[in-house]
């Protein structure tokens, strides 16, 4: 079997992850505070041996790794008093989830039946003390755009906010969850900056997302005629060794 194929096919399994991160893109283009994810490739040489393949490098294309687009979305006000939207691409609010602490963008924020404030999937939102955020239930509450939480009229505490030196090194869980990772550093607390009353839009352009997907299919395409070609070459390489036409 000629040694290009799998070239070719290494560029093909390349694609089809291409094209799945841009129609995740695409189908989360709507949704709030949700950041997209680009493919970065990478070429690996394989150095094989003369004694075995006659000398040659092959070249494979791979996927090094995907990373998130840490650029903000645009903000949408909806008059909400518990919707905060923050300033700026590097700042994170930071919850309690049962894996431990993660970061987060979107802050269509609520309280709970036993007064804590929490996300829309029930993971508790953390004050300065990295504590979570309690309150009375049933009381008007009310975020600042300095992060304090106020309740009844009163200050009640104030919402913790991080950045980080290298927000493209965290590492996504699920839409709205951001897991910490040695490539983005560790989080340094960050003066709080939020609009109250809006939220975050999605930083997807559904037209560049559809771009990406149709790059994709055609690459993926053209790897496939490669494939192609490649076999019918051994076909008949195969059939001229045997004597057959």
């Amino acid at each position: 079997m000629s040694d290009g194929i799998w070239s070719a096919a290494s560029g093909a399994i390349s694609q089809v992850m291409a094209l799945d991160v841009a129609a995740e893109n695409v189908a989360n283009a709507s949704t709030p505070a949700y950041h997209g994810d680009r493919v970065v490739f990478r070429e690996v040489l394989t150095r094989a041996t003369a004694k075995k393949q006659g000398g040659f490098n092959l070249k494979y294309g791979a996927v090094g790794s995907i990373a998130t687009d840490p650029l903000a979305g645009a903000i949408t006000v909806t008059g909400r008093p518990l919707d905060v939207a923050l300033k700026g691409p590097s700042s994170y609010l930071v919850v309690k989830t049962a894996q431990g602490e993660r970061y987060t963008r979107y802050g269509s924020l609520e309280v709970n039946k036993n007064g804590m404030v929490v996300t829309r999937d029930g993971d508790a939102v953390l004050g300065l003390d990295r504590k979570p955020v309690r309150l009375t239930p049933g009381s008007k509450v009310s975020i600042a755009s300095d992060a304090t939480v106020t309740m009844d009229g009163a200050p009640s505490g104030q919402l913790l906010t991080v950045q980080f030196k290298n927000p493209a090194g965290l590492a996504k869980e699920g839409s709205f969850l951001l897991r910490g990772q040695p490539a983005a550093g560790p989080p340094a607390v960050a003066p709080p900056e939020l609009e109250t009353g809006a939220l975050e839009g999605s930083n997807v352009s559904p037209v560049k997302g559809m771009v990406d997907i149709v790059n994709a299919s055609r690459a993926f395409e053209v790897c496939e005629r490669v494939i192609d070609a490649f076999r019918d070459a051994d076909r008949r390489a195969a059939l001229d060794v045997m004597g057959l036409k």
